[in-house]
């Protein structure tokens, strides 16, 4: 009877555990958002966007700009948004004693649009597009 028990004990853990995760982040809206992201009139081709709630309440959203784009899911609320773009130097590091040479990057985006951001946008359910162009 013990192994049986046992058996038991184990099912019901599992439901539970099971029953709690299905539960995670139920309730939590998010709004699909999408854009475009420029500086200087030209498109970041590579970087990341970061949503930051003004309120501090609720998660950040963080995505990855590619060829001048992002998209993502974001909670709606006012953000703070933070872009970081990098760009091929054209010099080239070595990538091990074995490997290929690979790329070297810098950050060109400046720090009003990054560490020092203010910029702001209103996440709402009916404005489902963000775009930011990004002036010198």
């Amino acid at each position: 009877m013990p192994a049986r028990s046992s058996y038991s004990s184990l099912a019901c853990l599992a439901v539970t555990f099971l029953a709690a995760l299905s539960g995670c982040g139920g309730g939590v809206t998010t709004v699909s958002l999408s854009g475009q992201v420029t500086y200087a009139g030209e498109a970041v081709d590579l970087g990341t966007i970061r949503f930051e709630p003004l309120d501090g309440k609720g998660a950040t959203a963080e995505f990855p700009i590619q060829a001048g784009r992002y998209v993502g899911e974001v909670t709606p609320g006012k953000k703070k948004v933070v872009i970081q773009g990098k760009r091929q130097t054209g010099v080239t590091q070595p990538g091990g004693p074995t490997g290929p040479s690979i790329p070297a990057y810098e950050d060109f985006v400046p720090e009003k649009y990054n560490s020092a951001s203010k910029l702001e946008v209103d996440v709402t359910t009916s404005k489902p597009d963000a775009d930011f162009l990004l002036e010198k």
